[in-house]
């Protein structure tokens, strides 16, 4: 078993687990990741390119997704903000027809 960090990047968390020796040969992209070498605790599927040897390097990847989708949130709140602010102008102007 190898020692891993795994990224969740639906829901934003970083797990520490363990994957199989082999786990980069997997064809199809993904690898279950435990808990535990004994593979007792199942953390759940995890695309590869989302599984990192290094926790440094994990801890960087993490960190740049947060941001991106940070931005990208507050973005979208900009553009929902600017739509609620035209839906109550044209609100006002009902009135002044």
């Amino acid at each position: 078993m190898k020692h891993v960090w795994a990224i969740d990047t639906e829901k934003y968390n970083l797990f520490e687990g363990y994957v199989m020796d082999d786990y980069k040969e997997h064809h199809d992209g993904w690898c279950f990741v435990y808990g535990d070498e004994n593979q007792t605790s199942n953390l759940g599927s995890f695309e590869l390119e989302n599984i990192f040897d290094n926790k440094l390097t994990a801890l960087n990847i993490y960190e740049g997704i947060i941001r991106v989708e940070r931005k990208r949130i507050y973005r979208e709140i900009n553009k929902l903000n600017r739509k609620s602010e035209i839906l109550f102008e044209k609100l006002l102007n009902i009135h002044n027809l």
